[in-house]
């Protein structure tokens, strides 16, 4: 798995490609966790190229969510159906809002 960040107009853009799983998430932990620590809490979670999510991924979203809880919002776009339909499986669609593409989600932030 690979995860590249950009900052684009207000927000970061994390791109996530690859399994998303307890083998692979703590890279993706420790880059959005470093992000949100220096100052960028509008955060667009890319995961269109992510076949696969466990309840580990899962975590670290719920984790980052929080973090930024107040201050800004995560958002996801790109998901595959499976993917999204374990994010809703999980309840996440009720507290994360959900995109499908890249411009509508940095949209979300004006």
């Amino acid at each position: 798995m690979t995860v590249n960040i950009e900052k684009q107009d207000n927000a970061a853009i994390i791109f996530v490609v690859g399994r998303l799983d307890s083998v692979t998430c703590s890279d993706l932990e420790d880059k959005t966790m470093r992000t949100i620590a220096e100052g960028d809490t509008n955060l667009v979670m890319e995961l269109s190229d992510v076949p696969f999510i466990s309840s580990a991924g899962l975590r670290v979203i719920l984790l980052a969510t929080k973090k930024v809880q107040g201050t800004g919002k995560l958002v996801l776009c790109g998901l595959k159906p499976q993917v999204h339909e374990i994010i809703e499986m999980a309840g996440f669609h009720n507290i994360i809002k959900i995109y499908t593409n890249l411009d509508d989600a940095k949209a979300a932030f004006g």
